[in-house]
């Protein structure tokens, strides 16, 4: 009876204790892992079983220590340069020397045995979220790219330019130049003098696709250099194509008075009111033709008119060629002057609207 009764006991007992044991040991393993739970290693390793490959690309993505400019494309840049992979099977992680703390914890992300990553950890206070450490910041390491190309861009002032297709806007004006001397011949009549603006674009990390559109919507054909693209002064088709006829009837007039074979009356409509006849006499016969030579005939051959350049709406130059052969007479017979002709022509508009000659400059033959 006894032995019963002490063998229900010592049963009891053991139960007791092993639940007793039990519970302490599962309020043990709760507080240990409790505790592991608050530990920063703890934390990193969470971090690096939800690291991705496409995370990484996404973090390289948004580097500031990749300068990529407005005018090409981060992504594909960094495709094409960067040169950047992560082995995903050969992850680990290491405290950041001289910036890991226990109240700041920083850990290096190592892609087989390099720097990848640095990850910080910043104390969850408020006890929300997930476990005791937040993520604060992440690094990426070792990659810096940097544009070391740069291109020059001369337009005129009332342009746009483009580069990759984005308008330059005055943030990227380095410098403004006026026209060549042609202008001051003319400056008289017109009230500004057109603008050639110079544009930089600095930080590039290969030739851009480069295109100038003028005042009318017309895209500019450009004289290109080593990273200098130059767009002077144009004119539409339809502009030269309206002028050429009466441009090529006014160097016929001008050249038969510089030959004494037609009268000023011919070329005056063509003239801007205060062109005289002495002064333009004096600079037309500098292009070499004998104004008295003694002949009893001439001839006109291969008028061109070409090489348009619209300078706003109220000035324009071309250039003109033309062949005149002046037949020698009396102690000239038989010595024909035979002159080859290149002149660039200046227009402006005078106070009717009407294009008039207002100035010129002889050029050599090619």
């Amino acid at each position: 009876m006894f032995k019963s009764k002490f063998g229900k006991f010592m049963l009891v007992y053991i139960a007791i204790l092993s639940a007793s044991i039990v519970f302490i040991w599962c309020k043990l393993w709760d507080i240990v892992d409790q505790y592991e739970k608050e530990l920063p290693e703890y934390r990193m390793e969470e971090y690096l079983d939800e690291f991705t490959e496409e995370k990484y690309m996404a973090l390289v993505l948004e580097n500031s220590d990749i300068q990529v400019s407005d005018f090409e494309d981060r992504g594909s840049i960094i495709d094409e340069y960067g040169n950047i992979s992560i082995d995903m099977d050969k992850l680990s992680y290491k405290k950041k020397a001289g910036k890991y703390t226990n109240t700041t914890p920083v850990y290096s992300l190592m892609s087989d045995g390099k720097e990848a990553m640095v990850v910080y950890f910043k104390e969850n206070k408020d006890g929300k979220g997930t476990g005791k450490w937040d993520l604060d910041k992440e690094e990426v390491q070792g990659i810096e790219l940097k544009g070391t190309e740069s291109i020059t861009v001369s337009a005129p002032e009332n342009s746009k330019v483009y580069v990759n297709d984005v308008v330059l806007t005055e943030e990227y004006v380095t410098g403004t130049t006026e026209e060549a001397e042609l202008l001051k011949n003319v400056e008289k009549y017109i009230e500004n003098i057109p603008q050639m603006k110079i544009y930089t674009v600095e930080g590039l990390y290969k030739e851009p696709a480069v295109k100038v559109v003028d005042a009318d919507g017309n895209e500019m054909e450009p004289t290109e250099g080593d990273n200098v693209y130059s767009y002077g002064f144009q004119a539409s088709e339809n502009f030269a194509s309206e002028n050429e006829a009466w441009i090529i009837d006014m160097i016929n007039a001008y050249a038969l008075y510089l030959s004494n074979d037609g009268p000023f009356g011919d070329l005056t409509p063509y003239l801007y009111p205060d062109n005289s006849q002495e002064g333009l006499k004096l600079k037309l016969s500098t292009i070499g033709v004998t104004w008295y030579t003694d002949h009893n005939d001439t001839s006109l051959a291969d008028q061109k008119v070409g090489e348009f350049k619209q300078y706003g709406e109220n000035c324009f130059s071309c250039i003109a060629t033309f062949k005149q052969t002046i037949y020698g007479v009396g102690f000239r017979e038989g010595n024909d002057v035979v002159n080859d002709n290149k002149l660039i022509c200046i227009f402006v508009k005078d106070e009717s609207g009407q294009w008039k000659w207002a100035g010129m400059n002889t050029l050599e033959i090619d």
